[in-house]
């Protein structure tokens, strides 16, 4: 029995970048699969120390996502002892409805400064793991304050999920550009 070329790239899922682009897009189109970069998933997570108050951290958060969001994320404390025996609560929550991960993501790069979008477009390829997720992370003090900084000390640390095919600096790039990171 001969099989066609198309048959067979539909069939090797992992094999489809040794066939040609043609028949990549019948792929896509016939198993759904958007090879292009994709936002499918946002956690958000901070670590509460004894000094610092619980409620204005989640307040520091909530201060990140659109209003219209916040009655549909549940968060997650987690309690754990420090290394000297001190209390330490993780402030945790992880939105992978898509829709609603996308909308969280373009609210955050709508209210960040210029300035900030330019510096995270710089580090892009230091804030991304192998699995293509993207790391920010953000000031919790200045999101309290309803503003946007980047730093690396005690953060609210952001991961955005990207879907793609095999993981690629300028495919993760355009999705976040379709984002309005640029």
């Amino acid at each position: 029995m001969i099989r066609s070329s198309r048959a067979i790239a539909v069939r090797c899922m992992k094999c489809v970048d040794l066939v040609s682009p043609y028949f990549q897009e019948d792929y896509q189109f016939e198993v759904g699969m958007n090879l292009n970069g994709k936002v499918v998933s946002v956690e958000l997570s901070a670590i509460v120390h004894a000094t610092e108050n619980v409620e204005k951290v989640k307040t520091a958060i909530l201060n990140l996502l659109p209003p219209a969001t916040h009655d549909s994320i549940a968060f997650t404390r987690t309690y754990v002892r420090g290394h000297y025996g001190n209390p330490i609560v993780v402030f945790s929550t992880k939105v992978e409805k898509e829709k609603l991960a996308r909308m969280i993501v373009e609210h955050l790069f709508s209210i960040m400064e210029p300035n900030t979008k330019e510096e995270l477009t710089l580090i892009l390829d230091k804030s991304m793991d192998e699995d293509g997720n993207f790391y920010i992370r953000l000031d919790k003090n200045e999101a309290l304050r309803r503003r946007i900084k980047l730093t690396s000390r005690d953060p609210i640390r952001v991961k955005i999920g990207i879907r793609m095919w095999r993981p690629a600096l300028n495919i993760a790039r355009s999705a976040l550009k379709d984002l309005g990171l640029v």
